[in-house]
């Protein structure tokens, strides 16, 4: 089981269905690729090319994640990308 899932939904997605964009553990060449970033403090930005998880997909994803700390949360994922 990996460490962290990415979901998304919504959008084009007619049911608005959440599904998983990615599924890797902290420590994945592919996860390593993923970029974090926090947006005036309000929330935490996941941003990636979708052929990391999928070569058949293509483009940039960004997933927002609204938190009471985003910048806690980056601290968190990338101490755990470090072990």
């Amino acid at each position: 089981m990996a460490d962290y899932q990415i979901y998304g939904g919504g959008g084009n997605n007619p049911c608005g269905a959440y599904y998983p964009a990615g599924n890797a553990p902290y420590t994945a060449p592919e996860f390593q690729s993923v970029q974090f970033e926090t947006k005036n403090n309000k929330y935490l930005a996941a941003k990636f090319d979708a052929s990391i998880f999928n070569p058949r997909q293509s483009g940039e994803i960004e997933f927002r994640f609204y938190l009471p700390e985003p910048d806690k949360a980056i601290e968190i994922i990338k101490s755990r990308m470090s072990k």
